[in-house]
């Protein structure tokens, strides 16, 4: 179900603008624009087309469906604790 990844012009200086907006915005100076901050949870996964079993435990499937969401609603920032996943931590982590 992967589908080909979108190619920015200049990831870089487009990484480099969004953190200078968010520095900018946290001095409490005049940042150029407002950023655009997602708080992703299951909708993602659905919007991506896939089922929620398939997405919890799949990082290779969570990838693709973070980068759909990118390529197709360009957010700033995303705020994710990673909870969904938290089963394969505990397993990094040694059990």
């Amino acid at each position: 179900m992967q589908m080909e990844r979108k190619k920015f012009e200049n990831p870089q200086a487009l990484l480099k603008e969004r953190k200078q907006t968010l520095e900018d915005t946290i001095r409490g100076n005049n940042p150029k624009r407002i950023l655009i901050c997602s708080q992703t949870r299951a909708w993602p996964i659905l919007d991506a087309g896939y089922k929620l079993t398939e997405a919890f435990s799949n990082y290779d499937i969570w990838f693709d469906i973070m980068c759909r969401c990118q390529e197709l609603y360009d957010f700033d920032m995303y705020v994710d604790l990673g909870t969904r996943f938290s089963y394969n931590v505990t397993e990094a982590m040694g059990g």
